[in-house]
C-alpha cells in the first residue's frame, strides 16, 4: 500500500539494535512512523526471555517484567507433591523391568549393575546420580585413547560433551538402554531421596558449567530433573550453552501444564531416539 505522497507503506518495521542509544531509537521511530503501519522494537535481551515476559507501564517508562515462576513457594509445593506421587507410581510399574535390566547387565559384561556419578544439585551441592551401567569398567582409558586417535571426534566432544555416534565405551546392553533411555530409570530413586525432580534443569557435571556461572547461578536454585526442555529439544544434539538457556527459560516460565507437556514429549523423544547416544 502507499501513503498520500506516493511512498510505499510497509505492514510493519522491526528495530533491533545490540547496543541502542536512546537518541538513535527515537530517530528510527520517527522515520518509521511514515514508512510502516506497525513498529516493533526488539530489546537487547537473551533468548530465554523472548517468550513469557510481561510488559508494564511505570509512569511514562515501559518496563519488561521477567517471570520467575519456580521462585514462588506455592508453585514449588504443588510441583513437589505432584511429582512425588507420580514417581511412586512409576517405580511400582517399572520394578519388574528394572529387575530384568539388572540381570541383563550382569550377564553382558563384568562390573556393577549401577553407575553413580557426582552431579551438581540444588545450590550447587554435589549428589550421586544413579544410572544403570552402560559402559565398560575402563571407560575413561578407552575414551582417552579414542579421542587421541580421532581429532574430529575430540572436537565434537569438546563442544557437546558427548560422542554422537559410535562410542567404544558403551556395552552391547548399554547401547539398547541408551537408545530407549532406560539407563535413567534408577534416577527415580534420586527423586524419592529428594536429590532430583522428574522435570527440571539438567543435572550438570562440575566441568560442564565452567564459564557459564551467570546461567548456573539461576539454574542451581532448583533441583535438577530426569527430563526437561533440553531433553525434548534435541538432547545431545544441542550445544551446552543452548541446554543452559532452555533450562533457565523453563524455570522462569514453569507451570504444571508445561511439566505435563514435557513428560508427554519425553515419551515421544524416547520412542524416536532423538538425540540419544
Amino acid at each position: 500500500m502507499s501513503s498520500k505522497n506516493g511512498a510505499r507503506i510497509l505492514m510493519f518495521m522491526i528495530i533491533a539494535l545490540s547496543n541502542p542509544a536512546r537518541e538513535k531509537v527515537i530517530e528510527l521511530l520517527k522515520r518509521g512512523e511514515d514508512l510502516a503501519e506497525t513498529i516493533r522494537i526488539i530489546p537487547p535481551t537473551l533468548d530465554l526471555i523472548t517468550v513469557g515476559v510481561e510488559v508494564d507501564n511505570l509512569g511514562t517508562t515501559l518496563a519488561i517484567s521477567l517471570k520467575r515462576n519456580l521462585d514462588k513457594k506455592g508453585n514449588l509445593l504443588i510441583k513437589t507433591v505432584f511429582e512425588y506421587l507420580i514417581c511412586l507410581l512409576l517405580i511400582i510399574l517399572a520394578a519388574p523391568l528394572m529387575l530384568v535390566i539388572a540381570l541383563a547387565i550382569k550377564f553382558d559384561s563384568p562390573g556393577p549393575v549401577f553407575f553413580n556419578q557426582i552431579r551438581l544439585g540444588k545450590g550447587g551441592r554435589p549428589f550421586r546420580l544413579l544410572k544403570f551401567r552402560t559402559m565398560y569398567l575402563d571407560a575413561d582409558n578407552i575414551l582417552k585413547a579414542f579421542l587421541a586417535a580421532h581429532p574430529e571426534i575430540k572436537r565434537e566432544w569438546e563442544k557437546y560433551k558427548k560422542i554422537r555416534g559410535y562410542d567404544p565405551r558403551v556395552t552391547r546392553i548399554g547401547k539398547i538402554l541408551r537408545r530407549l533411555s532406560l539407563d535413567e530409570l534408577p534416577q527415580l530413586i534420586n527423586v524419592l531421596k529428594g536429590d532430583m525432580n522428574l522435570v527440571g534443569p539438567r543435572p550438570y557435571l562440575h566441568d560442564e558449567i565452567q564459564g557459564f556461572d551467570a546461567f548456573f547461578k539461576t539454574i542451581s536454585k532448583f533441583k535438577p530433573g530426569i527430563t526437561g526442555l533440553w531433553q525434548i529439544s534435541g538432547r545431545a544434539e544441542l550445544p551446552l550453552e543452548k541446554r543452559l538457556i532452555l533450562d533457565e527459560y523453563y524455570l522462569r516460565n514453569w507451570s504444571l501444564w508445561l511439566d505435563f507437556m514435557i513428560m508427554v514429549r519425553t515419551l515421544k523423544a524416547i520412542i524416536t531416539g532423538q538425540g540419544a547416544y
